[in-house]
């Protein structure tokens, strides 16, 4: 069903601290929004949430916190933190609509000709999307045992400013500002020939509210460009706008190689991604240059 939502104006935020999270928080708090920020690790018992949340009146939590990594103990970690969101939730009188992050990691590796629908199967390829699958399983569980509201997004390969810098294409932007420095006149980097489905912050920003307030509760969307971007045409954009020629050492391993995303849920909503891959690229450069 479709649910007219948020109630209020009012929302609740876990991982508030993160990339993603972090500009949430500022683009609600600039519209006039009163946003709670939760931290999981320090929230209390299930009971002791419930009656923060109870007193706090949220329309929407969107639940962007969690533990990261890919070692095996993050799926525990995951399960624990979330299962405690869903129960105080749950205990709520008036509960509000609830925006699960997810990831395309569920998906694994399709290669760039594949578009993927958010009906086509799991294929995890890390234990951190195993912990996307299960979150996603406990919310669906929690949906149906306490008629939760409940919407889940699996945005794609999220970047722009702020992107902590050791993930791509932020990486690039660092090693190029330091090598602009005087600091380094090489780039070691990774597989440029694996593909991603790049959406700016800032757009994955927007289609989260946008499913917040117009997305059918039970159902999953994809957040994604659309558009397979080679690694080694970001880093050429990235090469031009600093006006460098450094050297590139390419160290080929087996990430994954190649995904992209078909939203067509989403952009039924109203969604677009206003922000272009250059636009991104060029903010991300700037901001690792000195100030």
């Amino acid at each position: 069903m479709s649910t007219k939502v948020p109630r209020t104006r009012r929302a609740v935020v876990t991982g508030a601290s993160g990339f993603i999270g972090s500009r949430l928080v500022h683009a609600l708090r600039r519209d006039g929004w009163t946003v709670l920020t939760v931290s999981l690790a320090t929230a209390g018992t299930a009971s002791q949430l419930s009656r923060r949340l109870a007193q706090f009146g949220p329309g929407v939590v969107f639940h962007l916190g969690g533990p990261t990594g890919d070692d095996a103990d993050v799926v525990p970690a995951v399960l624990e933190t979330t299962e405690r969101l869903l129960a105080a939730v749950a205990r709520l009188t008036v509960r509000p609509r609830l925006v699960i992050m997810s990831s395309s990691a569920v998906y694994g590796d399709r290669g760039p000709r594949v578009a993927i629908t958010e009906d086509m199967p799991s294929r995890p390829h890390s234990y951190y999307a195993v912990s996307k699958i299960l979150l996603e399983a406990l919310a669906g569980r929690a949906a149906i045992a306490h008629a939760l509201d409940v919407v889940v997004a699996r945005p794609f390969n999220v970047f722009g400013p702020g992107q902590p810098s050791h993930r791509v294409p932020a990486a690039f932007a660092a090693k190029l500002a330091a090598v602009a420095e005087g600091h380094a006149t090489r780039l070691n980097v990774r597989n440029l020939d694996a593909y991603r489905d790049f959406v700016d912050v800032r757009d994955v920003v927007s289609a989260l509210r946008v499913l917040a307030e117009r997305g059918r509760s039970g159902t999953v969307y994809n957040i994604s460009s659309g558009r397979a971007v080679r690694l080694r045409s970001a880093l050429t954009t990235l090469v031009r706008r600093a006006g460098l020629r450094p050297e590139v050492i390419e160290h080929p391993d087996g990430e994954v190689r190649g995904q992209v995303g078909h939203a067509g849920r989403l952009r039924a909503l109203g969604w677009r991604p206003v922000v272009s891959l250059r636009q991104s690229l060029d903010d991300l450069y700037a901001e690792h240059l000195p100030q």
